[in-house]
């Protein structure tokens, strides 16, 4: 079989996954060697507390494969930490893996390299048998009330085009949520499916799960949509309170006295007091798409081993 001419570089995130490490680590590099003539593995080391750094080195002894030891220097999490990953790289395509542990057969990274060719610049690789309840609610929310004509999905992995990871560290003033940046690049992104037989049990998807009710934050317009929508609510409720204010006023029922201004003050004062909270939602919105925290990480040191 012929092998592709581009190079390739494989960004893999590290932590905590010494039980399984070099199995995995000689995955990927057959799988490169096996379809590109000029790749790189990148291993980031999202420091790890076991022994993951030291298999990686003694791993790198025997392999046939360029290893790129990135060890940051505190920990980061996936967002983070893969982007130092991606800046490290070199590749004309770019290959995320986020997650050592997950299966799948080698010809899906053959397809999205073929894909890549039909002019997508993003293409996103999932299984077909990885779906949750609340993975569903998450993706069906974010699609629903993003802006972005594309849809993300629970992909496993994706390959990113030079151009892609150019235009994501210009755009990426905040790196929450890679997929919902991915979305928003306004390249051309596709999906496919392969058949996952095994996925090794996960013991750092909490961390992406946390990160997913701040992409839908910062990314949708369901939080404001929320507050405006309390904000009538509460408002339209505060003109029923003045009209029947109003109304028992000039009604012959006795009142008690000062009960009409008291209730006319209390609802004049709620009424400006709902539309002051919708225009801080709004300011506060602005704020966060202006001031996004920035893209920064430390890298504690870059070894190039094998």
């Amino acid at each position: 079989m012929q092998k592709e001419k581009k190079f390739v570089s494989a960004v893999i995130y590290i932590r905590n996954c010494d039980d399984c490490i070099e199995q995995r680590l000689d995955f990927f590099s057959d799988l490169l060697d096996d379809y590109f003539e000029n790749y790189e593995v990148i291993c980031v080391n999202d420091a790890s507390s076991d022994n993951s750094l030291e298999k990686i080195k003694a791993y790198a002894k025997t392999s046939k494969a360029t290893i790129l030891l990135v060890n940051m220097s505190v920990f980061h999490g996936k967002e983070l930490s893969m982007s130092a990953g991606i800046d490290a790289s070199i590749g004309d395509f770019v290959f995320e893996f986020d997650n050592i542990q997950y299966s799948f057969p080698k010809q899906t990274v053959k397809q999205m390299y073929e894909e890549s060719t039909k002019g997508y610049d993003i293409v996103l690789s999932a299984p077909k048998n990885r779906q949750g309840f609340l993975s569903n609610l998450y993706y069906s929310t974010y699609n629903k009330y993003s802006k972005s004509q594309y849809r993300i999905t629970n992909d496993a992995f994706r390959m990113l085009s030079r151009r892609a990871v150019n235009r994501v560290q210009s755009l990426a003033r905040v790196l929450r949520h890679r997929k919902a940046i991915y979305s928003s690049s306004g390249l051309k992104i596709t999906h496919i499916t392969y058949e996952s037989k095994k996925n090794y049990s996960n013991k750092i998807d909490v961390y992406r799960r946390n990160k997913a009710i701040d992409s839908i934050i910062l990314f949708t317009d369901l939080a404001q949509r929320i507050s405006i929508g309390l904000s009538v609510t509460l408002l339209l409720l505060t003109f029923f309170l003045i009209i029947y204010t109003v109304a028992v006023y000039f009604s012959p029922i006795r009142q008690v006295e000062g009960w009409t201004s008291m209730m006319l003050v209390l609802s004049g004062s709620f009424t400006g007091l709902f539309l002051i909270l919708t225009i801080i939602v709004k300011y506060l919105t602005l704020i966060i798409e202006i001031i996004f925290e920035q893209k920064e990480y430390l890298v504690e040191s870059m070894e190039k081993l094998g």
